[in-house]
């Protein structure tokens, strides 16, 4: 295991490259964010660029060519694996919230967070786009009726896409939240709906499985049956932050507080315990080969470890 420091207070978002040689992690202290390339076979400096805004939002990593990709505002910014100038994509839809990337890099889902003008309301908007010589097209759109889309994924096939929206309604005078997991192709056809009671913060794929995770609550379904009663695994008194899946299925990664818990699949048991003075885990990563892990804190550090 080792630590790599990075230069900001708090660490947001990690990945890797498809080789695992190169970290990367975006953060921000309080100001607008910052990206940085960190090399783990050598001693090369760390790569840098700071965003031009305060507002970004979505991050990924192509596990095709390592290209990066963050939403600032109203636009997708694009990094070639390679480094150079910074491409600028326009993005059409309300604010872009997240971004997710398909195992070929060729397509991405994108959802973006609804505005009210007034008594109107546009809806939070989940699209696909497809990759156009050195742009972007956008090829389809769903929209959603909830309050807000989480992080998408592409399910292994790389043909679906799967999305939770959070929502919920008042009974009895007490709001009661529920979310809706959404499977659509990667044309825009609605394969899946289902609703589930809580707040659900994150979603990942392990293997052959979907995991949705609440605050204290992990549902764990089959991608071959995503109507089957869902596996129930609580986290007890720890409070989930962040959620990864290893590729290849041997473990499942959830960050509570300050702590890394990874789970095996064969029970949906905690295996192992991990805790590095990182500070509050607020997010996880897994190489796309299933050689190395993440996880990066509120301490300006990320802890890479060895899973392979």
């Amino acid at each position: 295991m080792r630590i790599v420091a990075c230069s900001y207070k708090s660490v947001r978002e990690v990945g890797f490259t498809p080789d695992a040689r190169t970290l990367v992690a975006l953060g921000h202290l309080s100001t607008p964010g910052r990206c940085e390339w960190h090399d783990l076979a050598g001693d090369r400096p760390p790569r840098v660029h700071t965003l031009s805004s305060i507002s970004w939002n979505g991050f990924a990593v192509s596990p095709h060519d390592g290209t990066v990709l963050i939403g600032d505002a109203t636009e997708l910014l694009e990094f070639p694996p390679a480094g150079g100038e910074v491409i600028r994509h326009a993005y059409p839809d309300n604010r872009l919230w997240k971004v997710a990337v398909s195992p070929d890099g060729r397509r991405l889902a994108c959802a973006a967070d609804g505005i009210s003008f007034g008594r109107n309301r546009v809806p939070i908007r989940l699209s696909g786009h497809t990759r156009t010589g050195k742009g972007w097209k956008q090829a389809w759109k769903f929209d959603g009726t909830g309050t807000r889309f989480g992080q998408p994924v592409f399910l292994p096939d790389g043909k679906r896409i799967a999305v939770l929206q959070s929502g919920g309604k008042k009974v009895k005078g007490r709001f009661e939240p529920r979310a809706t997991l959404s499977v659509l192709s990667t044309q825009g056809k609605l394969l899946h709906e289902r609703s589930y009671a809580g707040a659900f913060l994150d979603l990942a794929v392990c293997g052959e499985h979907l995991v949705l995770g609440d605050s204290h609550l992990l549902r764990v379904l089959p991608l071959a049956d995503l109507d089957a009663e869902p596996v129930l695994v609580s986290l007890g008194n720890k409070h989930l932050y962040a959620l990864c899946g290893d590729p290849l299925g041997r473990f499942l990664l959830a960050g509570c507080g300050k702590q890394v818990l990874e789970f095996d699949p064969a029970s949906w048991k905690p295996a192992r315990q991990f805790d590095w003075k990182i500070g509050t885990v607020a997010c996880l990563a897994v190489s796309a080969d299933g050689t190395v892990a993440a996880a990066g804190g509120d301490k300006g550090k990320v802890a890479v470890w060895d899973v392979g």
